[in-house]
């Protein structure tokens, strides 16, 4: 039996799915929403395995699907996979070594490279050799600094982390953050700074939608206002200095990009940014 399994969210991705390289070790699971295209004979071709909704759901509930269709098979740990990422060949060996030196993770959190156009960043997940972090260290870690999990490429999911139901995201730009907060409830997080991938951001038309739009940083300090309200002994002042280094960014951003209508949703933001401030004092 294997223990790993790539879960892709697939809709209308056959081209990606054509030449994806999945690394010697994993299974595939396609999570398919209805593709028009052909998706589904690419998958039968490979031998990945096709599991095709009944009807076409939001990106989010496609996720969703993925955890409920992990939750109920026979792998341990989920690994995801979003059209226009790779794994690295040695993926499969750094994430089984992983399992093997932390067994009781909830969640594991790796390095990725950040491609846009020719620019390629690494994300890091830690600076240390490793750090284990608590449901309690999470929850502070997130006021003070936001996501701090980075993209869905980044994590290994244990079954632990999803033996019970997710409750659907309500909010659209933090959905994956809101997901893995619930999952890190249900055991540690450890965050390896071992590169397996790459996120593709040319190829994410939504993340290009809404990366610096001020309702983003909204939806950040939803969270952050959430988790203050919900859990005891944080520091609520590295909130605030973390709400105003957003919102520097966020008004340096969009002045330097943004004309007309745009300048004028940054006002608008900047006053909610008041309010959410009013809210942490009180």
């Amino acid at each position: 039996m294997n223990k790993f399994c790539v879960y892709i969210p697939n809709f209308n991705g056959a081209e990606f799915l054509k030449t994806i390289k999945i690394p010697q070790g994993f299974d595939c699971v396609v999570m398919d929403n209805c593709s028009k295209d052909s998706s589904e004979k690419i998958c039968a071709k490979r031998e990945f395995k096709f599991v095709k909704n009944k009807n076409h759901v939001s990106r989010v509930d496609n996720w969703l699907r993925c955890i409920d269709h992990f939750r109920n098979s026979e792998y341990e740990w989920l690994k995801w996979l979003f059209v226009g990422d790779e794994l690295n060949n040695n993926a499969y060996a750094i994430i089984s070594d992983s399992v093997s030196n932390f067994p009781e993770a909830a969640i594991l959190i790796f390095d990725y490279d950040i491609i846009n156009n020719s620019n390629v960043e690494r994300w890091r997940a830690t600076n240390k050799d490793f750090e284990i972090k608590s449901f309690k260290d999470v929850s502070q870690d997130i006021i003070s600094r936001g996501n701090i999990f980075g993209a869905l490429l980044s994590t290994c999911i244990s079954k632990r982390a999803v033996e019970f139901k997710i409750e659907a995201p309500d909010l659209d730009w933090v959905a994956d953050l809101q997901i893995l907060y619930q999952m890190a409830k249900r055991g540690d997080t450890v965050f390896l700074p071992r590169k397996i991938g790459s996120f593709n951001s040319d190829n994410r038309k939504f993340f290009n939608k809404k990366a610096n739009h001020p309702h983003s940083y909204i939806e950040i300090l939803e969270v952050i206002k959430n988790i203050i309200r919900n859990t005891d002994d944080l520091d609520d002042k590295a909130a605030n200095d973390f709400i105003l280094r957003s919102m520097s960014g966020c008004l340096r951003y969009n002045y330097a990009n943004l004309k007309g209508v745009a300048k004028l949703q940054i006002l608008v933001f900047k006053t909610i940014f008041t309010t959410f401030r009013q809210i942490f004092k009180n």
